[in-house]
C-alpha cells in the first residue's frame, strides 16, 4: 500500500509541475491533489510517529496576512457580501506552498529525477514559443497569438493570458540559468544551454516590458553569486545584444521608447491608476479597504484628484494593493515575508559550499522571487492565478531544503 500511496503522491507532484508551465486548469486541480495528498501524508507519518518538520520560518507572517485578509472580509463595509468566500479562499495559494514543501522534502530523490524530464517539456514549450513568434499562431487553441495595436506578435505559450506567461516562464528561466552557471560539467552546461537559448527567446517574443527589467535584473543578481567578473561579462553582453536589437528591431525599439500612442496611453493610464491607490492607501492607513476591492474606489478618487481617466483596475503593483487592501499590518507582514525569504535563502547558500545543485536551487530561488518582486512594481503577480501558484511553488521548493537531509545538501 505504502509503494501506491508514493506513487500517488509523486505524480500529483509531477502533474503539478507540468501544470505550471502549461495549464492555468491543471495548476488549481493538482494543486488541490498535492494538499490533499500533503495532508494524507502528514496523518500517515503521524500514526507512526514521525514528524514532518511542516513549520518554516514564514508560518507567522503567512497566517498573518490570511488573517487580516479575513477579517477585512468579514467586517469592512467595503467589502461586498458576495465576496466574502472569495476573498478567504483566495489565499489557498499558502496551502499550495506548504504541500509542495512536504511532498518535495518527502521525495527528493523522485524530484530531482524528474527535473530531467521537465528540461524536456520546458525545451518543447520554448520551441513552440519561438515558432509562435514567427506566425502569430498558436496551434494547440487554434486562434491567432496576441496582436497590439502596432500589429505585434506577442507571445504566450501555452497559456491564454501574455502576463502570466512572461512572469512564470521568467520566474523558471532564473531556475534554469542558476543550473546553468553551477553545473560541474560541461556537458550539463551545454544541454542547459540549448534550453536557454529558445527560453530566452521565448521571454523576450512576449514584449512585456516588466518582465524584461525583472527577468535581467534577476539573472543579474544571480550571476553576482557565482562571481563579480561573470557578471561584468553578463552585463556587457546584454548591452550589446539590446543596443543591436533596438537597431534592427523597431517593435523592440518602440517598446523601449514607449513611442507608439498605445504604449503612451498605457503608461499614463498605470500613473493615474497609482496616484489614485496612493490616495486610497493613505486614506484608509490602518484597516485597508478589503483584499482586491480597491478598483471599486479608484472612479471616486479619480474624481477627487481630477484625474482624467476611465482605466478602472487592480493597482498594477503589488505592494499598493496589499497596502490600500490590507492597511500598513499586512503591509508589513507582505514586506516581512520578502526580507524573511532573501535572507534565509543568503544564509542557507553560505552553508551549501560542497553541493552545486543546493546552489543552483537556492540561488534559482533569489533569481525567481527578484523577478516576481520586481514585475510587481508594474503589475500585481499577486492578484494573477499563474504567476501566484508560481511564487508558492518557488517558495515552497526552497523551504523544503532544510528538511532535507543536511548531509545530501549542506
Amino acid at each position: 500500500m505504502n509503494k501506491h500511496f508514493d506513487l500517488v503522491n509523486k505524480s500529483f507532484l509531477a502533474l503539478y509541475f507540468v501544470s505550471i508551465a502549461t495549464s492555468m486548469a491543471g495548476m488549481e486541480l493538482f494543486s488541490s491533489l498535492c494538499v490533499l495528498s500533503s495532508l494524507s501524508l502528514i496523518i500517515h507519518k503521524a500514526i507512526k510517529g514521525i514528524d514532518l518538520k511542516v513549520k518554516t520560518g514564514l508560518d507567522p507572517y503567512l497566517w498573518g496576512l490570511w488573517f487580516i485578509a479575513t477579517l477585512g472580509a468579514l467586517f469592512l463595509s467595503t467589502v461586498p457580501r458576495e465576496k466574502v468566500l472569495y476573498i478567504i479562499s483566495s489565499f489557498r495559494w499558502i496551502l499550495t506552498f506548504y504541500a509542495v514543501k512536504i511532498l518535495i522534502q518527502e521525495y527528493f530523490s523522485f524530484f530531482k529525477k524528474f527535473l530531467k524530464w521537465f528540461y524536456v517539456l520546458l525545451l518543447i514549450i520554448s520551441l513552440y514559443t519561438v515558432f509562435q513568434s514567427f506566425n502569430g499562431i498558436d496551434v494547440f487553441r487554434g486562434v491567432p497569438a496576441d496582436w497590439n495595436t502596432e500589429n505585434l506578435i506577442r507571445t504566450h505559450g501555452f497559456y491564454s493570458s501574455i502576463m502570466s506567461f512572461s512572469y512564470v516562464f521568467g520566474m523558471i528561466f532564473c531556475y534554469v540559468f542558476a543550473f546553468f552557471l553551477f553545473a560541474k560539467k560541461w556537458a550539463t552546461r551545454l544541454a542547459l544551454a540549448t534550453l536557454i537559448l529558445p527560453m530566452g527567446y521565448a521571454l523576450y517574443s512576449t514584449y512585456t516590458r516588466g518582465a524584461w527589467i525583472a527577468i535581467i535584473a534577476s539573472i543579474l543578481l544571480i550571476s553576482l553569486y557565482k562571481s563579480l567578473k561573470i557578471t561584468a561579462l553578463l552585463f556587457t553582453t546584454l548591452i550589446f545584444v539590446g543596443a543591436v536589437t533596438f537597431n534592427i528591431s523597431p517593435q523592440f525599439k518602440e517598446r523601449v521608447t514607449s513611442s507608439s500612442k498605445h504604449s503612451a496611453q498605457s503608461n499614463s493610464e498605470r500613473l493615474g491608476l497609482w496616484k489614485a491607490n496612493w490616495a486610497i492607501a493613505k486614506d484608509n492607513i490602518w484597516t485597508g479597504v478589503g483584499y482586491r476591492q480597491n478598483y471599486r474606489q479608484v472612479p471616486e478618487y479619480y474624481k477627487k484628484l481630477n484625474i482624467k481617466s476611465n482605466f478602472v483596475s487592480h493597482a498594477h503593483n503589488n505592494f499598493l494593493e496589499i497596502l490600500t487592501g490590507f492597511g500598513i499590518f499586512g503591509f508589513f507582514l507582505y514586506l516581512a515575508i520578502i526580507f524573511k525569504v532573501f535572507k534565509t535563502a543568503h544564509v542557507y547558500f553560505k552553508k551549501s559550499d560542497k553541493n552545486n545543485f543546493a546552489k543552483s536551487l537556492i540561488v534559482g530561488t533569489i533569481g525567481a522571487q527578484t523577478c516576481f518582486h520586481i514585475g510587481g512594481l508594474t503589475e500585481a503577480t499577486l492578484l494573477d492565478a499563474e504567476t501566484t501558484h508560481a511564487f508558492a511553488t518557488s517558495l515552497g521548493l526552497f523551504f523544503s531544503l532544510k528538511s532535507v537531509a543536511k548531509d545530501t545538501l549542506f
